[in-house]
């Protein structure tokens, strides 16, 4: 039974493999421009793919190639990283993640089009997102064999933003970080007004410094408030409420990110500020 697994997995295409066929090899022009303006080493091996714009021509970006680490079995693993989009010549902010496949739960590049078109301050603007399409490999097919259990579907899915990332830890100042975590509070809290949607995960990664303001990212866990939906709490608990960690089945609300604002507060500037 092994020796038929393997003998039909390598006449395979490489689609079956779980590969992103969407994704290909750069020309050396190509390369050696990217490299430039990413700020790489001549040895940084290049990758290119298109992503959809509703607007207009699809993006084509040029990234480096994602280094091998491990991930847990149960993770979005997500991948990031400063990419060339090589038509407007500009550098860019690329996701590629695996998002919770369910008719319930938007898409995250669809949650920042929500958000951008409702003017919410503090908060990057998208310029393109779609799942990744090559073959239906590119969503998780467990849940095809196991019956009555439940668990998520996920998707593969590529985000990209006009904020180059930097980190909250990245702060010059303590003036600089109080800064920052305020104007997180000012989208959390604009986006609560203007769209109705309530953010799962303030946590230090998903607060990011871009031309000295600090923006909210990383919408994939979040909340449509007016819309009752049956969902496991979610979060980086080293900075949940004592609330949503102690109890199961409280809801997620405004005064818990509040509570995980200042734990993000005390966090960074422990770990950052010379004693």
């Amino acid at each position: 039974m092994l020796a038929k697994f393997f003998l039909h997995y390598s006449q395979a295409p490489p689609e079956l493999h779980g590969i992103d066929t969407t994704v290909t090899k750069v020309s050396a022009t190509e390369a050696h421009k990217a490299r430039g303006q990413l700020g790489l080493k001549l040895t940084v091996h290049m990758l290119k793919t298109s992503i959809p714009h509703n607007s207009s021509a699809p993006l084509l970006l040029i990234f480096p190639a994602p280094t091998l680490q491990g991930y847990p079995p149960v993770s979005h693993t997500t991948r990031v990283c400063a990419a060339y989009e090589w038509h407007s010549c500009k550098k860019v902010f690329l996701k590629d993640s695996w998002q919770i496949n369910l008719h319930s739960i938007l898409s995250e590049g669809e949650m920042y089009r929500r958000l951008n078109g409702a003017g919410i301050c503090n908060v990057p603007t998208c310029l393109a997102y779609g799942d990744v399409l090559c073959m239906e490999e590119q969503k998780t097919q467990t849940m095809r064999f196991l019956g009555e259990t439940v668990l998520i579907a996920h998707t593969h899915h590529w985000l990209v933003l006009d904020a180059i990332r930097y980190m909250s830890t990245a702060f010059g100042s303590t003036c600089e970080l109080v800064s920052e975590i305020h104007d997180a509070l000012i989208a959390h809290s604009d986006t609560l007004k203007k769209a109705g949607i309530l953010h799962h995960d303030l946590s230090p990664s998903n607060i990011i410094i871009y031309l000295s303001q600090g923006l909210l990212i990383n919408w994939d866990l979040l909340k449509l408030v007016d819309i009752l939906m049956s969902m496991q709490i979610q979060g980086t608990w080293q900075f949940m409420s004592v609330v949503l960690l102690y109890d199961q089945h409280a809801s997620h609300m405004f005064v818990d990110n509040l509570e995980s604002s200042l734990y993000i507060l005390l966090w960074t500037a422990l770990m950052n500020i010379p004693s």
